[in-house]
């Protein structure tokens, strides 16, 4: 009863607001999990619902209703399946298709079928080299431009810089083929149908490295560990700025760029001085992107007050949705030659903590 409630809801606000009501059926999988697909699938019905022009079925209550209906969705990718489900969901559009993976190139390819006329009113198609998060983040947003009949592409997100295929899809051309379908009394309908662009026309390949901009931020530290030299003096937060360079270089599967920090360290204690300025130029090397940014190591050395040191360590780069802020907590490990205190020798510390940085592409 509840289902169907809403169900009547939806159509009145579809009605008022001049929107139109989809549902959107879990794309079939060829290469990838089922997991990764319903992913896909669910970002695409965000997509589609942003563009203003839809109203979406929620999954969890498509899934009830084919529960309920007792309906199998395995395989479900024919035209005939899918009016049947937007028939029983009791919407005007429904929306298909595939993912699938073929060597390092993700691919997807949807519909949209009117559910009265079980016509393809809308396809679209988009092929990805690269990470499959990038694909969830620009491939369905592209997707779902293509079948809201929005023109224009983005060819890749900007915090991305592996290579893209976007397909790129003229107006269909009108043909003389026709069709008749049978409605209610005998009533005949006559459509007439389109071609799809030939594969020469269709695609465009587009295989732009985007770069991220430049960073720089603000940085703090806590250290968890100290050496043996440092034991009897006070744990105290390391402050500085920092910079960075996009991942600009590659070698092999390894992204890398360069990064600079300024800040003070004072692990002082009543017997001993220990601190000073820290000026370090450091190697960051992308050691795995994920749908947020890059988890990368550090690797570097320079000047900490009085004598020269050198630093490891491992950070997360997490973009910030709608600002140009990214946030990075890490690990690192820092050790001086000499800690300027002729009777403790070098120094170390492991320390945990947090950077702060803005994007400065966003300028520009």
């Amino acid at each position: 009863m509840r289902i169907f409630i809403s169900l009547i809801l939806v159509a009145g606000l579809s009605s008022i607001f001049g929107q139109t009501q989809i549902a959107i059926v879990n794309f079939k999988s060829e290469g990838v999990t089922n997991q990764e697909s319903r992913a896909l699938t669910g970002r695409l019905a965000s997509e589609l619902h942003r563009t203003g022009k839809f109203i979406v079925l929620e999954r969890e209550m498509l899934d009830k209703i084919l529960e309920e209906q007792k309906f199998q969705l395995s395989g479900c990718t024919t035209n005939e399946c899918l009016v049947e489900i937007g028939r029983l969901a009791n919407v005007q559009k429904i929306v298909g298709g595939n993912v699938s993976k073929v060597g390092k190139v993700f691919s997807v390819d949807a519909k949209m079928v009117d559910v009265e006329t079980g016509i393809i009113i809308a396809t679209a198609l988009y092929d990805y080299q690269g990470d499959i998060g990038e694909l969830m983040i620009q491939g369905m947003k592209e997707i779902a431009k293509q079948l809201s009949g929005i023109e224009q592409i983005e060819a890749v997100s900007p915090k991305s810089k592996s290579p893209v295929i976007v397909q790129k899809k003229p107006p269909l051309e009108e043909t003389s083929v026709k069709t008749s379908i049978q409605k209610n009394e005998g009533e005949v309908l006559e459509t007439v149908l389109t071609k799809p662009p030939t594969k020469e026309e269709n695609v465009e390949e587009i295989t732009e490295f985007v770069n991220t901009g430049y960073t720089v931020g603000v940085m703090g530290s806590y250290p968890l560990w100290m050496s043996p030299g440092l034991a009897d003096g006070k744990a105290s937060p390391v402050f500085g700025v920092v910079v960075s360079t996009p991942f600009g270089v590659a070698v092999g599967p390894i992204k890398m760029g360069m990064g600079a920090k300024l800040g003070m360290f004072d692990f002082s204690d009543k017997d001993h001085g220990i601190s000073g300025v820290i000026l370090i130029t450091t190697l960051n090397m992308a050691i795995m992107e994920t749908t947020r940014g890059a988890i990368s190591a550090e690797a570097g050395g320079g000047y900490y007050g009085a004598s020269l040191g050198v630093t490891a360590g491992i950070k997360y780069s997490y973009t910030i949705d709608g600002v140009p802020l990214i946030l990075e907590p890490h690990f690192r490990f820092n050790a001086t030659v000499d800690s300027a205190e002729n009777d403790i020798g070098s120094i170390g510390w492991l320390s945990a903590g947090m950077y702060l940085s803005y994007d400065l592409g966003s300028l520009f």
